[in-house]
């Protein structure tokens, strides 16, 4: 399965984590998430795809999609 595929997986689980404070450098639910940290254990937890700890790193690990191939959603 593509991550594509597991879109709604995805926000059910984020969804479970409203509530979490947010916590500068945060990794976890027990002690809060910064927004990286938030995404990375997110898709691990919900894809199994582990993600750089860092948003600058998480980005320059993505593909490059041309702007001609943009949709909607």
């Amino acid at each position: 399965h593509t991550v594509a595929d597991r879109a709604s997986d995805l926000v059910v689980n984020a969804m479970g984590f409203l509530g979490v404070p947010y916590k500068r450098g945060g990794n976890s639910a027990e002690t809060g998430f910064d927004c990286s940290g938030f995404v990375r254990a997110i898709y691990q937890q919900t894809v199994g795809l582990v993600l750089p700890r860092r948003a600058d790193q998480q980005a320059a690990s993505t593909q490059v999609i041309d702007k001609k191939e943009l949709q909607p959603g």
